[in-house]
């Protein structure tokens, strides 16, 4: 983004991915699986149970994905890039139709022409 290379600046502006909180995630999983590997005598209930933490695990890193993509993506900006970049927020609202009133008694097509004319 910038040719400048910024050296161990101690305040950042853009948040830093939380990787201590994913190594956390993935070790505890591994470490149950090597548990349940170790103490659980083989057979369904092992394999279910197995299979069970690794769509937790994977339920986890995925979590942790999302609530870092923000960090992740700005990972490699500089401490200038907010000032350079140029984000457009496009509303995904559609606009209310005006709400058409009901007159109590017809119209006819003379009274609007009239209407119209003025």
């Amino acid at each position: 983004m910038c040719n400048v290379t910024a050296h161990g600046s101690r305040t950042r502006s853009t948040p830093r991915p939380q990787w201590g909180r994913l190594y956390a995630q993935v070790s505890s999983v591994l470490a149950t699986l090597a548990v349940v590997e170790s103490f659980v005598s083989t057979g369904p209930f092992e394999t279910v149970l197995e299979c069970g933490l690794v769509a937790a695990g994977i339920g986890a890193i995925a979590l942790w994905t999302r609530r870092n993509c923000v960090a992740l993506d700005q990972q490699d900006w500089c401490d200038c890039a907010g000032a350079k970049i140029t984000v457009r927020v496009i509303s995904s609202r559609h606009p209310v139709p005006p709400r058409i009133e009901r007159a109590d008694e017809p119209t006819s097509v003379e009274t609007m022409l009239e209407e119209v004319a003025r």
